[in-house]
């Protein structure tokens, strides 16, 4: 049922005769061929951001309405759950304390936020990152175990983050309480 829903979500913008299926599909197996090259975490989590944002964008300018029976719709779904995974995979094996898998993530998503041309784009990045905070979690790591520095640095990129997501917000119109 949620594969139904994402590709008539994915079809809907679309109205005209383009190739917006095919830049999608290329910019997927592009992120996905970086992300087995790299297999990096910052380089899966800046795959998976500027892919998805890009995704987006491609939807909500949509110059194109290809029909959904000629695989194309399904072919998008398909590298974008591939490249989740892959991102998921790389996140889930880094070895790294979560307070720096964190730190990681939240300058990423700080990038994204400040070029979220759409509220559609900013919400879906933060939902993303909220997804992958919640990944880097180990049982049995304290936030007080790595050193100060480190701890600061987080503090840091994540509170840039909320800033730039806040800017962002009220950039394209949304009320920030």
């Amino acid at each position: 049922m949620k594969q139904i829903l994402s590709l008539l979500f994915l079809s809907l913008p679309f109205i005209g005769c383009s190739d917006s299926y095919d830049k999608l599909i290329s910019d997927y197996e592009y992120a996905i061929e970086e992300l087995h090259a790299g297999g990096e975490l910052d380089v899966a989590l800046s795959s998976i951001f500027f892919t998805e944002q890009q995704a987006l964008h491609l939807m909500q300018t949509g110059d194109t309405v290809t029909p959904v029976a000629d695989g194309r719709a399904v072919r998008v779904l398909q590298l974008r759950d591939s490249l989740m995974n892959l991102a998921e995979m790389v996140y889930r094996s880094d070895v790294r304390h979560f307070i720096e898998k964190r730190t990681v993530l939240y300058r990423e998503a700080a990038d994204c936020y400040s070029s979220a041309s759409r509220l559609c784009e900013l919400d879906s990045l933060k939902a993303m990152t909220a997804r992958f905070s919640a990944m880097a979690y180990s049982d049995g790591q304290r936030a007080c175990d790595p050193p100060a520095a480190v701890r600061g640095a987080y503090r840091a990129a994540r509170e840039h983050a909320a800033e730039c997501y806040r800017a962002a917000a009220v950039r394209l119109g949304a009320s920030v309480d």
